[in-house]
């Protein structure tokens, strides 16, 4: 799995805002949410994390500043 830096939301939100996550990174498997979850612990200073689905119960007003997960 890789995980993006500075990855636009846009095309992850029915609104399409686009917004930026200072990380993102997509999985399928539980061993890649595992991998993304340990990155979010040991790299990242703030520890904020956000899951998405399809993107459309969400309203972005802003950059998000943590680690964003979309399921496939």
């Amino acid at each position: 799995m890789q995980i993006k830096q500075n990855i636009s939301l846009k095309n992850y939100n029915t609104f399409g805002i686009d917004v930026l996550a200072k990380y993102f990174a997509e999985f399928n498997t539980i061993a890649q949410l595992t991998e993304a979850l340990e990155f979010n612990v040991l790299q990242t200073v703030n520890g904020k994390l956000l899951t998405l689905g399809g993107g459309s119960n969400i309203l972005f007003t802003k950059n998000f500043d943590g680690l964003v997960l979309k399921t496939k």
